[in-house]
């Protein structure tokens, strides 16, 4: 009677042994069948993401509304990036200037209306010399000006004692400059930035 007790519980080991063996292979043929599959999904998952923030980026960049590669000063190029109305009374114009130089460009005071403006201690070139036409009317719009005088527009350069702070070579800087808005018929118009020629037929969006 041991005996046999003892050839059962071998049978009976054995028989639990094959049965997870058999498991054991179902579940890695079952692996190696459906690995292909996972691994597209897995690469569908990891370029997902990658593809979504490239396209919003592409929605998110407005496309550049003008251009000018070449004006008096060799190097230096101009680009409208955006004409808006800003509300019923105002517009603005966003524009970039990029340094192709191989040396640091620093802007001045040909680039504002007045020239040099005094700012604290330090000696500040805006962009103030930049203005709108109207085509239909053939009228300029100057730059706004606050209380003070001082433009509603960007500062181009700060000078403070012998520190100045221009455009390193390859760089670009975004400018702005807000205006009296035109007419609401008025849907197109001309901007002058010093420098360059007058670019026509801009956009004027709401």
């Amino acid at each position: 009677m041991i005996r046999r007790a003892r050839g059962v519980g071998g049978v009976t080991a054995m028989a639990a042994a094959l049965r997870l063996l058999i498991v054991v292979v179902a579940v890695l043929v079952a692996s190696a069948v459906q690995s292909p599959a996972s691994q597209a999904v897995a690469n569908q998952h990891q370029t997902a993401p990658t593809t979504g923030v490239a396209a919003a980026s592409a929605a998110t960049a407005g496309p550049v509304v003008a251009s000018a590669d070449r004006g008096d000063l060799p190097g230096i190029t101009l680009t409208i990036d955006q004409l808006r109305r800003s509300d019923p009374n105002t517009a603005t114009l966003v524009f970039s200037v990029a340094n192709r130089r191989n040396e640091a460009y620093t802007f001045d005071w040909t680039w504002g209306e007045l020239g040099i403006i005094e700012v604290g201690n330090a000696l500040a070139f805006d962009m103030s010399g930049v203005y709108l036409i109207e085509p239909e009317g053939k009228k300029k719009y100057l730059v706004l000006r606050d209380t003070s005088g001082r433009c509603v527009c960007s500062t181009g350069v700060f000078r403070s004692g012998g520190t100045i702070s221009g455009l390193a070579p390859g760089r670009d800087a975004t400018m702005w400059a807000k205006f009296p808005a035109p007419p609401a018929s008025v849907t197109k118009m001309a901007a002058a930035v010093p420098h360059f020629p007058v670019l026509d037929g801009l956009p004027l969006a709401s």
